[in-house]
């Protein structure tokens, strides 16, 4: 396409209108630019099957790098909606940006690849549609935030990539593997954070798991997947000792203050981050709050975890357990009586104690939709309500 006659004859709000417009063009545009500066990835690993001979190459960012088009699609509008008249980024999206920045880092985008995606883009720019010196100073600007997120981690030794060897696979039932791993190097987490992951069974796709234990020096990490999609499929149905998985980028929020009672909502494999969180109070010196357990799943055979939750409970008296099945389906021959049947965010509402409680809710979609529903017709506030990942 044709550039447009001249910058100067739009206002800068009709110039971000005309780039989210030609957004398409200006991405093709823009990785041609990149793709004849001919740079390099920084180091990253990459995941192999168990028993092959591997080692790392030295990759381009074909290797590395692979966005959905339409996540690439969502990311640029949103960015594009938050730049204010000034020229500048709203904070949300100057947050996302940073974060972005060291997100990337698993691609192996480092802070010094920024510079030369921002000539890119003021060049692309320029040529489809005119750049003003203000609209120049903004793409500096998303690209500085981009950079400094990069740069953050960079000067901590956050590693952008941990290798995760695969030491123990085991089945609690069908649909439900646990997975054992170890991190070189170690990479750091709070418990209740998710972690990028990356596995040979689908490796060009990196999805979100949380470890089922805290972080610890020896870098052992324990992740619970069930079956629903084609990455987890893969896991559970697949995933064999000896395998190496790749991870990076710990984020999300879950916690707790540790100065009010908790309510746990978790449904199936959103056991993992509040068992990691449950295991780090159990660690600790001091004397945890009232925690109130409620782990429900489908049938008894998916209530994976629940003899050593009983275990948990016998021993700590600051712990009430309750175990709930939504079908009414036969348990297994040494499954103790759950506590209830239904839906678990039913159950939580019904029962939880929600005064003036921490309220943390893991598990999926639907579940934690119908859980926040439950709890706000119960009188809950929902600055209670807490999630592992954003709804």
């Amino acid at each position: 396409m044709a550039r447009h006659s001249s910058s100067d004859e739009y206002t800068f709000a009709e110039l971000l209108t005309l780039v989210e417009e030609h957004r398409h063009d200006l991405v093709q545009l823009t990785r041609a630019k990149l793709n004849a500066m001919d740079l390099k990835p920084m180091p990253v690993h990459f995941p192999h099957v168990a028993g092959a001979e591997y080692a790392n190459p030295t990759p381009d960012f074909t290797q590395t790098m692979e966005l959905d088009e339409a996540y690439l699609d969502r990311t640029i509008r949103f960015v594009l909606r938050g730049i204010t008249q000034g020229g500048e980024f709203a904070t949300d999206q100057a947050e996302f940006l940073v974060a972005t920045g060291k997100d990337f880092r698993k691609f192996g985008v480092g802070s010094k690849h920024y510079e030369a995606l921002e000539s890119a883009l003021v060049e692309a720019v320029g040529e489809h549609i005119g750049v003003t010196k203000k609209l120049s100073d903004t793409i500096n600007l998303g690209c500085s935030l981009l950079a400094y997120g990069a740069l953050e981690d960079e000067e901590a030794d956050v590693p952008a990539t941990s290798a995760a060897q695969v030491l123990e696979v085991l089945h609690p039932c069908d649909a439900i593997a646990v997975i054992r791993a170890q991190l070189d190097p170690p990479l750091q987490y709070w418990p209740g954070q998710h972690v990028e992951v990356r596995t040979p069974h689908t490796p060009q796709l990196w999805r979100a798991l949380s470890p089922a234990i805290p972080f610890n020096e020896d870098g052992l990490v324990e992740f619970h997947v069930r079956a629903v999609g084609p990455f987890s499929r893969a896991i559970v149905e697949g995933s064999q000792p000896g395998e190496q998985w790749v991870v990076a980028n710990p984020y999300g929020d879950l916690q707790i203050s540790g100065e009010k009672p908790v309510v746990m909502v978790a449904g199936s494999t959103g056991l993992a981050p509040v068992r990691a969180i449950l295991l780090d109070l159990i660690q600790s010196e001091e004397r945890p709050p009232m925690v109130q357990l409620f782990f429900g799943a489908q049938n008894p055979d998916e209530l994976y975890e629940w003899k050593g939750l009983v275990g948990f409970e016998d021993a700590f008296d600051w712990l009430d357990l309750y175990l709930v099945v939504q079908e009414d389906a036969p348990a297994p021959e040494d499954f103790e009586a759950y506590t209830a049947r239904g839906l678990v965010g039913d159950v939580a509402a019904e029962r939880g104690s929600r005064r003036d409680a921490e309220v943390l809710i893991t598990g999926g979609p639907e579940m934690k939709r119908h859980t926040v529903e439950a709890f706000l017709r119960a009188g809950a506030d929902r600055e209670q309500l807490r999630f592992d990942v954003p709804n």
